[in-house]
């Protein structure tokens, strides 16, 4: 009986502990359930917060105002006084193409806009609307009657720098415009030839050659 009593409390124990062992595998494995859920919601929280802050990061800024576009404040077009023919760059070209003139038959091209930046150091450059990189440019600073203008990219240099006036007191009630190049005001840029596509050049006073509008 005693083995008896002592067997049925083994197993009693046997079973208890059994059952406080499945309990104890039971609890861990709820533990353990747990921390994977809450690992895994915070984890989808993180990633969450973190897409949301990329999002953030990563959404478009107000558009900055670039220089290019402060260039661009003043637009102007140059028609000479005589007839629609508008100063242009050639062909839409860059660095090295001519300054010309073209009738237009409507309503102006980029290339036929200029935009007239300010220079710091006295004057204006003339930038071709579509590229504010470049500059109207006398070449190799020849401040000669019949050097053609050319357009370059823009270098801060004198040779690239103009000035304009009213051509008023030069031929009354005219109300154009005298462009000349800073570095020599006894010499003007003119309209050259009758046809299309001729070269702006480099000469003294002409009347209507060197009026513009």
């Amino acid at each position: 009986m005693t083995s008896h009593r002592y067997s049925a409390r083994a197993r009693v124990r046997a079973t208890t502990g059994s059952d406080t062992g499945r309990r104890e595998q039971s609890g861990r494995a709820l533990r353990r359930g747990l921390l994977a859920t809450a690992l895994a919601v915070g984890t989808l929280c993180g990633a969450t917060t973190v897409g949301m802050a990329g999002t953030a990061s990563a959404a478009p800024a107000a558009p900055a105002v670039s220089a290019a576009a402060n260039k661009c404040s003043h637009q102007e077009t140059f028609q000479n006084f005589s007839g629609l023919r508008y100063m242009n760059d050639a062909g839409y070209g860059g660095k090295g193409s001519w300054v010309i003139t073209s009738q237009t038959s409507g309503r102006p091209q980029s290339n036929e806009v200029w935009c007239n930046e300010k220079a710091a150091e006295g004057g204006v450059y003339f930038h071709p609307s579509f590229d504010t990189s470049l500059c109207m440019d006398v070449p190799g600073s020849k401040y000669q009657s019949g050097v053609g203008l050319v357009i370059w990219t823009c270098n801060g240099r004198k040779n690239q720098r103009f000035t304009t006036y009213t051509t008023n007191h030069r031929y009354p009630g005219t109300n154009g415009l005298f462009i000349l190049p800073v570095a020599d005001s006894s010499i003007y840029v003119n309209l050259t030839g009758s046809g299309n596509d001729t070269q702006v050049k480099l000469g003294g006073p002409k009347y209507p050659e060197s009026l513009w509008e």
